[in-house]
């Protein structure tokens, strides 16, 4: 989505529409982004665009961060409650659990750019090394979901913004 500093200025929000779509036996989450003046404007683009295939959600997100927080926790619910219906949480997990397999699967990410390979066996169209950051972040998602963490988009937002303000390399840092 682009969105000019004019609309905004002139009144215009962000909306997240989230549609909650199904193929088959598989259930699916598609979150967009659009720019409008008011909530019936959003859902008439959405109609418009006809992408209201099922359950849609359209939320009044009003700025970049607060659609990336909203995004970041409509993911986050959905992608727990996957991994609890797949049998993840049968037993409880603890937070430096999740975090040792977080590392795992950064530990695989450098195997693949170590070894160069570049594409994922699984997805089409995707490199091996973006499959294994994207399991890095649904292992964070599942954890945000099971442990009400909720504010890491707009945490996520904040830190480059903080970060954008600090001297290069932050300071005396060697890397």
């Amino acid at each position: 989505i682009q969105v000019t500093n004019e609309q905004l200025s002139t009144g215009h929000r962000l909306y997240l529409v989230t549609n909650v779509l199904k193929s088959g036996s598989d259930e699916y989450i598609e979150p967009m982004l659009f720019c409008a003046l008011s909530h019936d404007q959003a859902r008439t683009k959405v109609k418009e665009h006809g992408i209201v295939n099922g359950a849609t959600i359209v939320q009044d997100v009003g700025s970049a961060e607060g659609a990336m927080s909203a995004i970041f926790e409509t993911m986050a619910h959905y992608n727990h409650a996957q991994c609890v219906e797949k049998g993840f949480w049968a037993k409880h997990k603890a937070i430096p659990e999740i975090i040792a397999l977080m590392h795992g699967e950064l530990s695989e990410a450098l195997k693949a750019d170590q070894r160069s390979e570049w594409g994922s066996e699984k997805l089409p169209g995707i490199l091996a090394i973006e499959e294994e950051l994207a399991d890095v972040i649904i292992y964070m998602l599942d954890m945000a979901g099971a442990y009400n963490l909720l504010k890491i988009g707009r945490a996520i937002f904040q830190k480059i913004a903080y970060n954008g303000k600090r001297p290069p390399m932050h300071g005396n840092r060697r890397y």
